[in-house]
């Protein structure tokens, strides 16, 4: 019986012993050269750098595909010879490195061979022989030699034979360089005599997917990387159009209309393995063909430095064509389209956003993905995070990432674990039918974690959620209906033939005489992967040939064995055992010594007269101590072929379920693109969650009537106290807080929003750097109502770079459906987010860095509209003033007539001074205080104008010599006049003061009084009275606690104020009863004047803990009652920073790390105020 089946590249067949099959007849294939393929590869070589890789290459001869010189060596192409046959699969894979399977090496030859040497570390076959063809591989089994020792006296070498994955590891290094490689393999089993085995392609590994011949009979995974798509770009009337074809998942998406910068942002975050550029790239706007000039310019420069091909022809079909042929794929094999059209989609992001917001890394710019995402999340979710960000989505599937991850912070069930395997990696194994039973059990947890989710109340709504966000992700559109009745037909399917854990009627087979590891050898490659009643008869024949091979031994070995052991000599004594000889994959009597002088005829005798010589396969001597017998060899043979037929049993019967899959193979990429989906929002939601659970507690206490206003009594809350827990669920704003008090916009219908959205109008409360720390307590909020365009100014390091990068990785993160780093938001669903910062010189370019900042601003003009947000740091600074200040007028007026929101900041302060039409411009700036008669930044943004750059204090702060800052201001005075002020620029101490009303957030540093600024400065000398330390910390601790809980009473509009004041704990007294279960924050004064700050429930067993250590016995301590366990270690965090920002010395600087925080068990009403700290 034969099975035929199709394979992408040629015809398999399964014959009775089911070994894959491809022999290609020599006779019915002619020989093919093609000259560009020949000059493809020369190019290649000559970028060899290794001197080994440049000798071999001066042996080749560019005459055929294999760049063999017919004149040396071994360099023959007759027909009929093997180089000839390996020129006929070269011909079929003109641009894949050939690796033919020659005996126990993988071999290759000529252009090949180099590759090899250059790309892979191998040593070329027989050297650097001048007369031979270049020749290299690598071996299939590696014999390593292993020092070892014996009672640390004697030392000998021992060989052991140990399988190296050689293989897969120079196929990874070939990868790795951007080859793709062919494997031949030959056909396994007896060939005619002086007849070439055949010989078969069995697979390919590309850069992206990788080799996965024979992982049905393996027990471990192979790692999948993503795939690497085939890449062409192409220009349109609508702009820049990108086309993307995966050969493993055979499909293609297409993205047109976009802007230059878009396609470079791409190409920078896509590892492809081809590059193909239309013709239609050579046209400019000039009508020209030198491609560079104008539009083109920053794509060229990207591409220059690359390896790329030019087409012509239609973009799509072409491109498809292109990789068919790379591939060596049949003209009939179609693509599908994945691409999910849509109106309203916002145009990906430029490659200076991705950069300047870190969703590209870039050195020196603080990572977003590292804040959406806890650093154990790696991989897929990652991946998918950030092609989010890249490209974000429509408002309808932002909206549904967004109502999915409020559900999901809402979840109080238990959750799946989300098992993540990739899609590529799916349709490369099912289609190969190389699918083994590891991978069929993670299949089987894909389809069962949907079903969980399904069945669950809570559960399901999300899983229907995800729908569409997958829809988009995967190019298929299915229902919940059709998902969850296919994924249990799948998972039946894998239960019904798929040996689970927990059955144990599939042990290896044991007997006393022999040796255990034989039998795990034999048998542990396929037992226990199907489930036994599917190959019954296979096993049973292997447990009865097992039998009898045990009773050969027994009968013929052991009685050998017992004599040996019977017989002692006084000088040396005989040896003899029974061993499994690895290598071999046979059982053989090993010994030495044991034949009788004279045969007596006693026990023993008459199996040794049986012995003989054991053999090796092709009938090569073993060794001189290596025995068998006639009957143990019959039983080995029969016990080696019963092995051979259940494991080909268990292949045939694992093939045949990756066939039925495969029909499936929809259904599981798209199960496997959801789960995906899933974990990265979970993932997402929990670490803007967990680490400020408290917020969802303490700002739900319920303020008014229940159901009233914005707050909605949740059936879910978890209430220990007896409050009144409530979800914040107004038709604006979800105050669910998380990393760096993360919000999400929920964006309802109500006429609040619409007439929001209809005024293009964004509001964020307490908005601040996403990569700030909340527990550091030095993050600055600020509160931003943009309705127009924001002409912001401000000194330097006064943050409006900071501020612009806040904003735009706000916006981004809303449009795409996060959680947003503030208290509230409100985010129109933006078209495009355009992000410029500084800008660098372009010397291969020949562009100055004012010249790339014109082409940057020019794209983001021509892209700008009235849906955009538009974020400009410092325009035109990289020329002269007079014009610069001029061309940002105008560039400010070209913006404002387009009406996109947006901050355009500048240090160009003569911009005031021009006769701007301008409508919606509105003039902003980040404040600055004035300290001790110097100006100094607050970092909050303000209305209004800042003149004041604070240029000469930067300059002198950074290290610059202090002649140098007073003849700057000498210079200063001379151009500017005498009367001016070095200080505040002319400016009132008014304008540059923060607005007073502007509340500090409990996270950010506080701006000090001058007194205050004195007090830190003298705190570092060493005090001369501890009472003076207790009353200073104690009155520092007061306002810190009570500065972050009337922030969070503010938060929830309640009207109280709470008064905080600290209760002192003197040597030899406790603190009062009722303290007792109360959560509490103290700090303890060593006798060395340092500090510990703590919190705890137990405020007396602790107090006693800290006095029972040496020298700590009169300590004292002072401590307030905070309401929950939450409140006191984010305090405990916070005081920890705050008072060693302030000059304290503290002993547990390291704690202010802490993340992880409990929750409420008491009321910020029934918070007990103590009394003021007494001067017993």
């Amino acid at each position: 019986m034969v099975w035929i089946r199709k394979l992408g590249d040629g015809v398999q067949s399964f014959k009775r012993n089911n070994v894959l099959r491809e022999i290609v007849k020599g006779s019915r294939l002619k020989l093919k050269v093609s000259s560009d393929h020949v000059m493809w590869w020369k190019e290649r070589m000559e970028l060899f750098k290794k001197p080994i890789s440049v000798e071999l290459v001066k042996r080749l001869s560019y005459t055929n595909l294999l760049g063999l010189d017919v004149s040396l060596k071994s360099g023959t192409l007759k027909e009929g010879t093997l180089n000839w046959e390996i020129l006929q699969f070269k011909s079929r894979f003109p641009r894949e490195v050939l690796l033919c399977r020659v005996g126990e090496f993988y071999e290759a030859i000529g252009i090949d061979a180099c590759v090899l040497v250059e790309h892979a570390g191998l040593n070329p076959f027989g050297g650097l022989r001048s007369e031979s063809i270049p020749r290299a591989g690598c071996p299939i089994m590696v014999s390593v030699f292993l020092f070892d020792s014996l009672f640390s006296l004697n030392y000998y070498w021992r060989k052991l034979p140990l399988e190296m994955h050689n293989l897969r590891q120079t196929l990874d290094d070939l990868t790795r360089n951007g080859y793709s490689v062919c494997i031949i393999e030959e056909v396994q089993g007896p060939a005619q005599v002086r007849s070439r085995k055949g010989r078969f392609i069995a697979g390919h590994a590309h850069p992206g997917s990788p080799y996965v011949f024979g992982l049905a009979g393996i027990d471990h995974d192979v790692d999948f990387p993503d795939p690497m798509p085939v890449v062409g770009i192409s220009r349109s009337a609508k702009g820049f159009c990108i086309t993307l074809v995966l050969e493993t998942m055979k499909t293609y998406s297409t993205e047109d209309g976009l802007t230059e910068e878009a396609v470079v942002a791409k190409i920078r975050t896509c590892r492809y393995h081809y590059l193909f550029l239309h013709r239609s790239l050579r046209h400019t706007i000039s009508d020209t063909s030198r491609w560079g000039e104008f539009r083109g310019g920053l794509l060229w420069g990207e591409c220059s430095g690359k390896n790329y091909e030019w087409f012509e022809g239609s973009p799509v079909s072409d491109l498809l064509c292109k990789t068919k042929e790379l591939y060596g794929l049949d003209d009939e094999v179609t693509f599908r389209n994945i691409t999910v059209l849509s109106v309203d989609r916002p145009r990906p992001l430029h490659l200076g956003t991705a950069t300047q917001i870190g969703v590209i890394p870039t050195e020196g710019i603080p990572s977003l993905l590292k804040v959406l995402l806890p650093s154990k999340c790696v991989d897929l979710p990652v991946l998918y995070i950030r092609d989010l960000l890249l490209n974000p989505p429509t408002s309808g599937i932002a909206s549904a990432i967004q109502a999915t991850c409020k559900l999901m912070s809402n979840v109080t069930c238990s959750i799946p674990e989300f098992t993540c395997v990739s899609a590529a990696k799916l349709v490369k194994l099912l289609e190969s039918r190389e699918v083994n039973h590891i991978e069929f059990c993670r299949i089987k947890n894909v389809v069962d974690e949907i079903l969980l989710m399904y069945s669950n109340s809570e559960l399901f709504d999300i899983v229907k959620m995800l729908l569409d966000p997958t829809w988009v992700s995967t190019g298929l559109k299915i229902e919940i209906e059709t998902l969850v009745e296919n994924c249990k037909w799948v998972s039946e399917e894998i239960d019904e033939m798929i040996s689970l854990d927990g059955e144990n009627d599939q042990k290896v087979c044991s007997y006393p005489n022999i040796p255990i590891d034989f039998f795990e050898a034999m048998e542990s490659s396929w037992k226990g992967r199907v489930k036994r009643i599917h190959a019954e008869e296979v096993y049973k024949e292997v447990e009865t040939a097992a039998k009898a091979l045990s009773t050969a031994v027994t009968e013929d070995f052991l009685p050998i064995v017992v004599r040996v052991k019977a017989i002692t000599a006084p000088l040396v004594s005989p040896k003899g055992e029974i061993l499994y000889a690895r290598d071999h994959e046979a059982v053989w009597f090993k010994g030495k010594r044991f034949t009788p002088s004279i045969w007596a005829g006693t026990a023993g005798e008459e199996q040794i007269k049986q012995l003989r010589p054991a053999t090796e396969s092709k009938g090569k001597k073993v060794g001189e101590e290596w025995f068998t017998t006639k009957k143990v060899e019959a039983e080995l043979i029969r016990y080696r072929d019963a092995v051979a037929k259940a494991k080909t049993k268990v292949l045939e019967l694992l093939r045949g379920l990756s066939a039925k899959l495969e029909t499936r193979i929809n259904i599981l990429v798209f199960s496997a693109m959801l789960l995906v989906i899933g974990k990265a929002l979970f993932a997402h939601v929990r670490l803007n969650f967990m680490f400020f659970t408290y917020f969802l507690i303490l700002l739900m206490i319920l303020k008014g009537e229940e159901g009233s206003g914005i707050f909605q009594q949740s059936s879910n809350s978890v209430n220990p106290s007896g409050l009144s827990l409530l979800l914040i669920q107004h038709g604006k704003f979800d105050f669910s807080r998380g990393h760096s008090h993360y919000a999400t916009w929920l964006g309802t219908k109500s006429e609040d929003n619409n007439s929001l959205h209809e005024s293009n109008m964004m509001t964020i409360t307490g908005l601040s750097p996403y990569w700030f720390d909340v527990a550091q307590g030095n993050a600055i909020d600020n509160t931003v109502e943009m309705q127009s365009l924001f002409l912001l100014t401000g000194p330097n390091g006064g943050g409006k770079s900071s501020l612009l990068r806040s904003i735009c990785a706000a916006g981004l993160l809303g449009i795409c459906g996060l959680m947003v780093p503030a208290d509230s938001a409100f985010i129109p669903h933006f078209d495009s987010i355009m992000l410029h910062m500084k800008s660098y010189d372009s010397p291969s370019d020949g562009k100055s860095s004012f010249q790339i900042e014109m082409s940057e601003i020019r794209s983001i003009i021509t892209g700008a509209t009235s849906k955009s947000l538009v974020l400009v740091d410092e325009i035109c600074r990289g020329t002269e003033t007079a014009k610069g200040t001029c061309i940002a007028g105008s560039i400010v007026e070209e913006l404002d007539s387009i009406g996109c929101l947006g901050v355009i900041s500048t240090h160009l302060h003569g911009i005031f001074d021009l006769p701007l039409k301008i409508k919606n411009t509105v003039c902003k700036a980040m404040g600055a205080a004035n300290i001790d008669g110097q100006t100094k930044p607050t970092w909050k943004l303000i209305d209004g104008i800042c003149r004041e750059s604070l240029a000469f204090e930067t300059a002198q702060r950074e290290g610059i010599p202090e002649t140098i800052i007073r003849r700057a201001e000498e210079l200063y005075l001379s151009v500017n006049g005498k009367d001016t002020c070095l200080v505040n620029d002319g400016l009132k101490l008014d304008d540059l003061t923060c607005n007073p009303e502007l509340a500090c957030s409990d996270n950010e540093y506080i701006p000090m009084t001058a007194n205050e600024v004195k007090s830190v400065g003298s705190r570092t000398r060493k005090l001369n009275s501890l009472e003076v330390l207790q009353k200073e910390v104690g009155i520092a601790v007061a306002k810190i606690c009570r500065e972050r809980l009337n922030k969070l009473y503010k938060d929830r509009n309640i009207s109280e104020v709470v008064e905080v004041s600290c209760v002192k704990v003197s040597a030899k007294e406790q603190p009062p009863p009722s303290t007792v279960g109360a959560s509490s924050i103290y700090v303890m004064f060593r006798p060395d004047k340092k500090l510990y700050v703590g919190q705890t429930d137990d405020l007396e067993g602790r107090f006693h803990s800290h006095r029972s250590n040496q020298g700590m016995k009169n300590a004292l301590f002072i401590y307030v009652l905070v309401p929950g366990k939450s409140i006191a270690c984010q305090l405990e965090t916070l005081l920890i920073n705050q008072l060693s920002q302030q000059g304290f010395k503290l002993t547990n600087v390291a704690d202010g790390k802490h993340r992880n925080f409990g929750t409420t068990n008491i009321s910020l009403e029934n918070l007990t105020l103590q009394q003021s700290i007494s001067s017993r």
